[in-house]
């Protein structure tokens, strides 16, 4: 279960989390801040995620967050620099769970298509760590 915790999400030994789930989170707000200012959402993603070496992350979550927004028919609000949103927090319990969901079971349309995002999301990540060797 995530919770919400007072930690930031700038200093990795605060991190509370897998660092996929904190790079996730960052990615995440990355993505809103750019759509927020009508900004085009991969180039704030590549800035993002350059730092921790996962360019390829940037289709697969710029996708995974359009159709989030998309089945919940309303904007992902981030949460700020000390606590996760209610949203952000549903994205990692998601995000964890998305091993164990059946992407065509009981889900039909966006939420398959959502379903299947944070599969991918989380399939990349696990890649890309393992040719990092970490």
């Amino acid at each position: 279960m995530i919770q919400s915790s007072v930690h930031s999400l700038d200093r990795p030994r605060d991190w509370p989390w897998p660092a996929e789930n904190v790079l996730l989170i960052k990615a995440a707000r990355a993505w809103c801040r750019a759509r927020t200012r009508h900004l085009a959402t991969q180039p704030a993603l590549f800035v993002c995620l350059r730092r921790f070496h996962c360019e390829q992350l940037i289709p697969v979550i710029d996708s995974l967050m359009l159709l989030g927004e998309q089945l919940r028919e309303r904007r992902f609000m981030p949460g700020t620099q000390f606590a996760l949103s209610a949203d952000e927090t549903r994205l990692l319990t998601l995000f964890e769970q998305a091993e164990r969901m059946d992407a065509s079971k009981e889900a039909i349309g966006l939420e398959c298509a959502f379903r299947l995002a944070l599969r991918s999301t989380r399939m990349v990540m696990k890649r890309e760590r393992m040719l990092a060797g970490a």
